[in-house]
């Protein structure tokens, strides 16, 4: 019987560290990234008529974000000349996330889609290829948030078309660790497990050596 206890209670100590490991699973904190209900949840601070960002939908990308604005000042010009799109995120300090987008950026250059995480630039793309029309996923690991509340921001330029811009999706992995700093976790916390286990047995035998 008593066996059979301790192997219960290691199993319980076992689905414990699967479920802390996993605790701050995967959240989509992106609200409306697929742009089907047009610009909601979006802003942009653009006042130029230099070709802000519009939302439409058709056959062959679905619901999407666009522009064709033209010239640098599209990504590096002053508040007001970017062609910015940029949503507020509530996220937790410490925190890593995931970044992920669909973009293609139309025939012709230049092109530039530069994506910002809390300021920081998480990806510039500068030229990418057409893909033949199709879109293509980007994704982005390793994104710390620094507050409670991070921006992120789309800086788009296309000279001579549009570009395409859709399912956006930021995914929160967990607190960021250092490298290295996983295994140590890891090891720590089934240290703390064998502990537990050990201490559970220890006790059973002691208890059973009173009543003998």
């Amino acid at each position: 019987m008593r066996m059979l206890r301790i192997k219960a209670f290691s199993f319980f100590l076992l689905i414990l560290l699967v479920l802390a490991s996993g605790v701050r699973g995967s959240a989509q904190i992106v609200q409306n990234g697929n742009f089907a209900a047009g610009g909601t949840d979006w802003t942009t601070t653009q006042t130029s008529n230099n070709f802000p960002w519009t939302f439409d939908s058709d056959a062959t990308y679905g619901t999407y974000a666009s522009t064709g604005c033209i010239g640098q000042t599209c990504i590096t010009g002053p508040d007001g000349e970017q062609a910015n799109l940029f949503q507020d995120l509530t996220t937790v300090p410490g925190d890593s996330y995931t970044l992920s987008f669909e973009y293609n950026p139309s025939d012709g250059t230049p092109t530039e889609l530069e994506a910002l995480f809390g300021g920081t630039v998480a990806t510039d793309l500068v030229d990418v290829p057409n893909n033949n029309g199709l879109l293509v996923t980007y994704t982005i690991s390793g994104l710390v948030a620094t507050s409670s509340s991070t921006q992120l921001e789309f800086l788009g330029r296309q000279d001579p078309s549009y570009n395409v811009l859709t399912d956006v999706s930021v995914v929160q992995g967990g607190p960021s660790v250092p490298e290295g700093g996983a295994s140590l976790l890891y090891l720590l916390m089934a240290a703390a497990v064998s502990f537990c286990a050990m201490a559970y047995v220890s006790r059973g035998r002691f208890g059973s050596s009173l009543q003998a």
